[in-house]
């Protein structure tokens, strides 16, 4: 599994139990779902618009329908 980290990433404010179980959900879907391709990527970004930052969790996996 190859891991790209992008820094700097922001601190978060919230709920910290809540912040750690969302970003662990998200982190092990990533790995669950691009486990099955032949070089499974996963990418952590910052997200910064005005009066708000957060993470983008992404992977290279199967995906699904938006529907």
């Amino acid at each position: 599994m190859n891991w790209h980290i992008a820094e700097p990433l922001p601190p978060l404010w919230g709920d910290a139990f809540l912040l750690q179980a969302a970003t662990r959900n998200l982190l092990s879907n990533a790995m669950k779902y691009s486990r099955t391709r032949g070089a499974p990527q996963v990418r952590i970004t910052a997200v910064v618009r005005p009066g708000a930052v957060g993470l983008q969790i992404s992977d290279n996996g199967a995906g699904f329908e938006q529907k």
